[in-house]
């Protein structure tokens, strides 16, 4: 699973070389990673609905940080919207941008990236997992709704929306850091299972 997000933010990071020759084919090329992951989680339907698919990827081992994530059915429901949308997105814009534009390669990239860090977010089983993937979607956000930063409006909106993010996710840290005290774990698949005893803090699962 880390290995779909690490190729989304790889392929986005080669895609100024390929609309070099072409912006419609960047897009497309780029819309094939999303789809590819699609496909990928359809198929693990059977798992994802039943037990789940976990990954645990050691980030620093000495200090008990790793990258988890999970495939279950609510993964799988979201990977549906955000790799699904995001492969028609990619191919409608191909035809969208025009061959001239200049933000289509910015756009190309930056879209694909979103894809990326969207994927993490929705796939982690960890809080802090969780969390560096939230900050990652603000910073992509910033980058997409500011476009190249020569409209005032768009710097605006684009600040507004970093702003709003960056201080929710601050306030969600000290939220994730007291919850997973509680716990006693910061896997969310383990705090699902066995909620802390205290009643501000019990998670329910419908």
């Amino acid at each position: 699973m880390l290995a779909l997000v690490v190729a989304h933010l790889v392929v986005a990071l080669l895609l100024p070389l390929v609309s070099v020759r072409s912006h419609r084919t960047a897009f497309l090329v780029a819309a094939v990673l999303p789809a590819l992951t699609l496909v990928w989680a359809l198929a693990q339907s059977g798992v994802a609905l039943g037990p789940g698919l976990a990954e645990t990827t050691p980030w620093a081992p000495s200090l008990g940080l790793e990258l988890s994530f999970r495939l279950d059915a609510l993964a799988l429901a979201m990977i549906v919207l955000v790799s699904g949308l995001g492969a028609v997105i990619l191919v409608y814009s191909a035809g969208y941008f025009g061959p001239t534009s200049e933000e289509a390669t910015r756009s190309a990239a930056l879209v694909l990236t979103f894809a990326g860090v969207m994927l993490g977010l929705v796939l982690a089983d960890d809080l802090l997992t969780l969390y560096v993937f939230w900050e990652l979607t603000s910073i992509t956000s910033y980058l997409l709704v500011g476009q190249r930063g020569e409209k005032r409006e768009s710097r605006r909106a684009a600040l507004q929306a970093l702003l709003v993010t960056v201080l929710g996710g601050l306030s969600m840290l000290l939220g994730f850091v007291l919850l997973g005290e509680a716990a006693g774990t910061y896997r969310i698949s383990e705090i699902l299972a066995d909620p802390p005893a205290a009643g501000w803090s019990r998670w329910r699962c419908c």
